[in-house]
């Protein structure tokens, strides 16, 4: 082997090293979901009837924010997957101390409006328009639904549209200890 070749190729080894370290140390992940374990943060959004919905009015409730867009095309297969899985769940009672939210990130009343009007958007639909709200919750790409404890500690995030997401919820609504604790109902 030449000198040259040497060098090259001891370069190579150690940039191979340098890339293997660096991916094993500083792993990359999901603003979103670096969320959880830390308090939730506060908001106050105006929901497409026309009111005023704060974080601070569920406190004691598991909270379950889903970010969503129009355009966005896995959001809209997520809707689906979801309504159906609402349904079930409140049949089994296992949303009676849940509320859930459908956060609609970047977009104008109008648009929204226009859209529930042919779709079907299966929860109370609250308006980010300046996505302010998604930007505190580190919500980057969407679907991003984002579950938050009694205490008001974000519980839980899952990003991307996953065909299973209904199964999903469920199984971290049981399994965590909030389940266990008798929470208020919504008032009627």
């Amino acid at each position: 082997m030449t000198r040259n070749t040497s060098i090259v190729a001891l370069f190579l080894l150690v940039s191979v090293a340098v890339q293997w370290w660096a991916h094993a140390t500083y792993r990359w992940a999901d603003p979103a979901q670096r969320m959880a374990g830390k308090r939730a943060p506060e908001f106050s959004l105006t929901a497409l009837d026309g009111s005023s919905v704060s974080l601070e009015q569920f406190r004691g409730r598991i909270v379950i924010l889903e970010f969503w867009a129009s355009w966005c095309l896995p959001c809209r297969e997520e809707f689906g997957v979801l309504e159906k899985w609402r349904d079930e769940q409140f049949q089994a009672g296992l949303l009676d101390s849940v509320v859930v939210f459908a956060v609609n990130m970047g977009e104008t009343r109008d648009v929204v409006e226009s859209f529930s009007r042919v779709n079907t958007v299966p929860f109370p639909v609250l308006l980010d328009t300046d996505g302010a709200v998604s930007s505190r919750y580190g919500v980057t790409s969407l679907p991003t639904i984002i579950i938050i404890e009694p205490k008001g500690h974000v519980g839980y995030t899952m990003t991307g549209f996953d065909p299973d997401v209904g199964a999903r919820l469920t199984r971290i609504l049981h399994a965590k200890p909030w389940t266990k604790i008798p929470l208020p109902k919504e008032d009627s």
